[in-house]
């Protein structure tokens, strides 16, 4: 992950707390949170304990990150909770920088929400850049929580986080301190992976003007760049699963700063409000003060700001909140006239509501905490609070020239804040500072220390400081570095000056407008835009360079529309005269002339609807920009709107979307000339091929006569997309337009239209029976752009026009490699097999040697040698037989090909079949499991030699198991006369594997042949034999139905030379075929005290499972036996109490008590008897726990039992 991220996997460093100092670069300003009272920010995180799965991890965050997204950035002075994001936020429209600030169509926040590209958000001081991001972070949070969709996971964070970190690390960071509803640490490991399948990372990166220093605002940027450029990689997606895309909100930065970030970036400008959202935004906020009737106190509020010449100013986001806030706190006073007076009214009002005497935490309380100490420190606390304005204005202007210190550090060196003598302690002070300014109502408190609530609110308290002592000397050295200066900052200056510095610095602005070309104008207009106090001359002498700029045509066209775009923000209404002049005079044209036009139809001038109607029908514009005004005359509904459309879609200079869409627009008025439009752009040949194609298609749906000349062009046009050229040509085929087969002729020779399509082309020839055809056929079975499938088709269909040349190339093909016919064709071996297979169809006396080539190549792979086996079979050539049997025997040849050789003989009935199988099986070369298949081939082979073949492959030494059993298995299920006594010859020979003679066997027994009950006890009574062997052939025997089994079963069971197990196995046989004899064979066997004592056990309960009563007895017995080992003993005595014989717990009374036996057997015994709740059960455990010997484990469950048995009846004997 670090090196994604390309970061040398430092450690992330906690913001320094109070009292510690900070190394430069770890303290960032995360957004902001005031909130109404005290002002403190307490985030709670509870780490240490496990952590939950991904999953879990990834629902609470997104949980906490909704609800973040909520609060508002602006800093706000309601009378009671501060008002949702939601409640008066009122989106913006985005410009794209690439298209110069035009405005985009709905839509551009989807995109930049699920687009693929890093995109960059330019927005100036105050310009909702927070909000956006907010609104994003909401949007993504809420579809992964409503459903488990793909695509992007949002997480906000501040540019600085990043200083210093890995990312994340500095998501994890970011996340823990500005998400106050996670309840847990989310770990850095969450961000190192993707948070679902399919989804992504989207980073949205606030404040990264914030970090003042350009150089550590770059390695930012370094860090962003080295992330895109890793996950570029080739195979980046199938070797790491994460993925992440940024969306970066800044201010506009000094020129060429984020072209370290590449060209693929997507720029955005963020627009002020427009005339008609400063109602809403209004609307909105007299909601949340609680005003009454809203909607009607919003609209009056916005006539007051036409009037004061403040509308343009109220149009800026920040700006219109604070504008709301002023007039909601004092409804009859009148507004501030510039932005500085702005945020003097509403720093005021922020600091009577947090000194309001009935507000909670008022810091006038605050001194009284030092009554503990001494008089002397209440006066230097009440002196440090009263002074606390100036404090803040010199903490802003330390922090605004990059102070590293926390708030508290940078307040204490401050001689007002000095902290007072002995005996006051220093964290005393330090924390009567800190609330201090936690309740000025300037600062919030969240990542470890104090921020101010906003970066405008910084710069305005900085300025303040500057100001309060400066002559108008140093004023005008500010203005004289204007070009590295930020104009939000400068304009508060200005505005905070003294009434003399100002009047100073005008003549100075002046000479900038009239001498500082257009750079200089740029500058101003922004200060203007921003609300900064400028004079008339000044404001005129911007009016007229921005003019002079726009109009000057050897000015690049950028340029001109940022002169156009900054005389936009202008305020009065002389702006909208300028600009009026400015479209009149025809000097503009292009992007300029559009954002002119943009502005004036937001200002609502009278003649913008002739303007829009001549950008509309001027050839000279760019196509987009005539569509754009086309699109804003159908919103005025202009009936000129046909034939501004109809124009557009004829304009050969026009682009093809703009044509494209131009004539849609028209088909949706349902004009009578769209066939024309669109008839004009698919011959238009600088058209592209997909505008062209599409229309085309409209006429095909629209029935126009003049589909078939369209469609013929755009089939014989070599610069349309191939696809497109296809289309056409299947249209023209299906209309049966008379042209057709010489354009069927050129396209089947058109190497661009790919094999498959020339091969269609072919097709339709043939069936139209064009002269030409077999030249084109030729062309085509010989282009080595043609895999060999698709070439021995072509060369097939000439053979049959009765061309010599498709013989000759068959034979190519087929006896040809064809990777060197083409080196791309290395997977169309089958083709020459179809080569072949085409040859022999069309009964080319050759066809069989060439077969017999093919499968002799040891090149080709067996599979398809093993095909070109079965087409020799299929020849109705009697060579065929003879070629097939030469294979069989070639042990050259892979025995997969010889076999199925063989099989094809076997399958033609050549009576030389059985041989070729026989010596298939026999031969060691070919796999057992080929030859285990021949072996089953041979069965079936109606030859009156196999049974004799089967039988010597049984007995045959030499041969594997698996071919000798499949003979067997198969001689046993042939019906031949000899196959008895085949059987019985192998059954009976003492030298065959014992396996084959228990299968010869077994078949006979299965033909109930006579013979077989003496074999089978032959196999029995065989010692040499394996146990197996023998067992299967005791239960052969008991399953055949001649009358000598039986007997030979009885004889087994009473056989004195038989161990035990055979005679149980015997007498058990008989038993499961309800022989007479069986129970009394049983009953010898229980008492055989020869026999072993399972076998003994086993007859016992063999007699017992058929009711037998001796059963029971003979168990006894058993179970009393000394010479049985206790095992089976104890077994006996079990089974005796299953059957509740009344001598059972005796029996098991005595094993307990028998020092002979194992400490084991003893103790189950003993688990039996208390199993059945036995009487002498304690006596029977005090006893055995004083035995000495039994094992200790066991006397230990002995004393165990005891006990419990004790515990549940007190009336016996501890």
């Amino acid at each position: 992950m670090d090196e994604l991220e390309g970061e040398g996997g430092d450690p992330p460093r906690e913001p320094c707390p109070e009292g510690r100092t900070a190394s430069t670069g770890n303290i960032f300003h995360g957004p902001a949170a005031l909130v109404q009272g005290t002002g403190n920010t307490q985030i709670n995180h509870f780490g240490g304990g496990p952590q939950d799965d991904r999953e879990d991890q990834l629902t609470e965050y997104l949980a906490a990150a909704l609800d973040v997204s909520k609060e508002h950035p602006y800093p706000a002075v309601l009378p009671r909770s501060r008002p949702s994001l939601d409640d008066v936020y009122v989106r913006q429209r985005l410009g794209n920088l690439a298209e110069n600030g035009v405005p985009l169509e709905a839509g551009a926040l989807e995109r930049i929400l699920t687009g693929e590209r890093t995109c960059v958000v330019h927005a100036g001081a105050g310009g909702g850049k927070s909000s956006l991001l907010r609104t994003l972070l909401a949007m993504g949070a809420k579809r992964h929580l409503d459903s488990t969709e793909e695509g992007p996971v949002p997480v906000l964070v501040p540019a600085a986080a990043w200083e210093g970190r890995s990312l994340s690390e500095a998501l994890a960071l970011a996340v823990r301190l500005e998400l106050k509803g996670l309840v847990r640490t989310l770990p850095p490991r969450l961000f190192e992976h993707a948070p679902k399948p399919g989804a992504y990372w989207l980073v949205l990166v606030d404040e990264l003007d914030e970090i003042a220093d350009p150089v550590r605002r770059r390695k930012v940027l370094l860090k962003l760049k080295a992330i895109e450029n890793r996950q570029r990689e080739p195979g980046y997606r199938k070797r790491r699963e994460p993925r992440y895309r940024f969306v970066i909100a800044t201010r506009p930065l000094p020129e060429g700063e984020l072209k370290v970030l590449g060209s693929g970036v997507a720029h955005y400008e963020l627009e002020r409000f427009q005339l008609t959202d400063v109602e809403a935004v209004a609307h909105r906020w007299f909601g949340a003060h609680g005003l009454s009737d809203p909607r009607g106190q919003a609209r009056v509020f916005v006539a007051d700001l036409n009037r004061s010449r403040l509308a343009g100013l109220a149009r800026i986001p920040l700006t219109a909140s604070l504008l709301c806030q002023l007039r909601a706190a004092a409804p009859t006073a009148p507004l501030p006239g510039v932005r500085g007076e702005i945020y003097n009214e509403f720093a005021r009002l922020l600091h009577e509501r947090q000194y309001n005497p009935a507000e909670p935490g008022n810091p006038r309380e605050l001194p009284a905490g030092f009554q503990r100490y001494n008089d002397a420190a209440v006066e230097r606390a009440e002196h440090t609070l009263t002074r606390l304005p100036d404090l803040i204005d010199y903490l802003a202007d330390q922090r605004r020239t990059g102070n590293p210190l926390s708030a508290v550090e940078i307040v204490w060196s401050h001689p007002d804040a000095e902290a007072p003598p002995y005996p006051v302690p220093r964290d005393v002070w330090r924390e009567f500072l800190a609330t201090a300014l936690s309740h000025s109502g300037y600062l919030t408190f969240g990542a470890g220390d104090h921020h101010f609530a906003h970066q405008t609110l910084l710069e305005y308290c900085a300025a303040r400081h500057i100001t309060r002592d400066m002559q108008g000397r140093a004023l005008r050295r500010l203005l004289a570095q204007w070009r590295s200066a930020d104009p939000s900052y400068v304009g508060f200056v200005i505005d905070t000056a003294s009434p003399a510095a100002q009047q100073e610095a005008m003549p100075q602005l002046y000479r900038l407008a009239r001498r500082g070309g257009l750079r200089g104008c740029l500058f101003l207009a922004e200060l203007a835009r921003l609300g900064t106090g400028l004079s008339g001359a000044v404001l005129d002498a911007v009016t007229q360079g921005l003019s002079d700029a726009a109009r000057n045509s050897a000015k690049a066209e950028h340029l001109r529309t940022r002169a156009v775009l900054a005389l936009t923000g202008l305020p009065g209404p002389e702006v909208q005269v300028s600009l009026h002049r400015l479209v009149q005079s025809g000097a503009l044209s292009g992007t300029p002339l559009v954002a002119a036009i943009a502005e004036l139809l937001e200002l609502g001038d009278p003649q913008v609807r002739e303007m829009l109607h001549n950008l509309a029908m001027s050839e000279a514009q760019n196509s987009s920009q005539r569509l754009w005004a086309a699109d804003h005359l159908a919103v005025f509904g202009d009936p000129r709107l046909a034939d501004v459309l109809y124009a557009l879609a004829l304009s050969s200079r026009a682009q093809g979307a703009s044509r494209m869409a131009a004539a849609q627009r028209l088909a949706n008025l349902r004009d009578l000339r769209v066939p024309d439009a669109y008839h004009a752009i698919s011959i238009c040949p600088t058209v592209k091929s997909t505008h062209r194609f599409a229309s085309a298609v409209e006429l095909v749906t629209l029935g126009d006569d003049r589909v078939p000349d369209v469609l013929y062009r755009l089939a014989e046009d070599r610069k349309i997309e191939p696809p497109a050229r296809q289309w056409a040509a299947r249209q023209l085929v299906e209309s049966a337009d008379s042209r057709i087969s010489g354009l069927l002729l050129r396209l089947a020779r058109d190497h661009d239209l790919g094999q498959n399509f020339r091969r269609w082309a072919a097709g339709r020839l043939t069936a139209q029976g064009h002269p030409e055809l077999p030249d084109v056929l030729y062309d085509l079975a010989c282009d080595p752009q043609f895999d060999g499938r698709a070439r021995v088709r072509m060369a097939w269909h000439l053979a049959r026009t009765g061309d010599p040349r498709g013989r000759d190339l068959l034979r190519t093909l087929a006896l040809t490699d064809p990777s060197s016919l083409a080196p791309h064709a290395l997977e169309d071996e089958d083709s020459r097999a179809g080569a072949a297979s085409a040859l022999a169809a069309l009964g080319s006396p050759d066809a069989s040697e060439i077969i017999v080539e093919l499968v002799e190549d040891a090149n080709r792979t067996p599979f398809d040698r093993r095909n070109s086996v079965r087409q020799l079979a299929d020849l109705p050539d009697s060579r065929a037989a003879d070629a097939l049997h030469s294979l069989a025997l070639d042990v050259g040849l892979h025995p997969s090909l010889r076999a199925e050789a063989a099989f094809e003989i076997a399958d033609l009935h050549d009576p030389r079949a059985t041989d070729l199988l026989c010596t298939l099986v026999c031969d060691t070369t070919v796999p057992q499991h080929m030859r285990a298949f021949v072996v089953l081939r041979l069965c079936e082979h109606p030859d009156d030699r196999v049974p004799g073949v089967l039988r010597d492959l049984a007995t045959r030494e030499t041969l594997d198991i698996v071919c000798r059993s499949r003979a067997i298995a198969s001689l046993a299920n042939r019906n031949e006369v000899c196959v008895p006594d085949l059987l019985f010859n192998v059954a009976a020979n003492p030298d065959v594997t014992e396996s084959v003679r228990s299968m010869a066997a077994k078949a006979l027994t299965t033909r109930d042949d006579i013979r077989a009950p003496e074999l089978l006890h032959a196999l029995v009574t065989d010692p040499a034999l394996s146990q197996a062997t023998r067992n299967a052939a005791m239960a052969w025997l008991g399953r055949s139905l001649l009358p000598q089994a039986h007997a030979l079963l009885r004889e087994l069971a009473s056989s004195p030379s038989l161990d035990s197990g055979h005679r149980y196995l015997a007498v058990r046989t008989l038993a499961d075929h309800n022989s007479p004899a069986a129970s009394e064979l049983l009953v010898a066997l229980a008492l055989d005290g020869d026999a072993l004592p399972r076998d003994r056990s086993a007859a016992i309960h063999n007699l017992i499972s058929q009711g037998d009563l001796r059963g029971p007895d003979l168990l006894r017995s058993l179970a009393q036996d000394p010479s049985v080992d206790d095992e089976h003993r104890f077994e006996a005595a079990e089974e005796l109490m299953e059957l509740r014989d009344p001598h059972s717990s005796d029996l098991l009374h005595e094993l307990a008590l028998d020092t002979k036996l194992r400490s084991f057997t003893r103790r189950a015994a003993v688990r039996e008897l208390a199993r059945h709740h036995d009487p002498r059960l304690p006596t029977l455990l005090r006893t055995l726990a004083e035995d000495p010997t039994l094992d200790d484990a066991s006397r230990l469950s002995v004393v165990r039992r005891l006990a419990i048995i004790c515990e549940r009846d007190p009336e016996l004997p501890p």
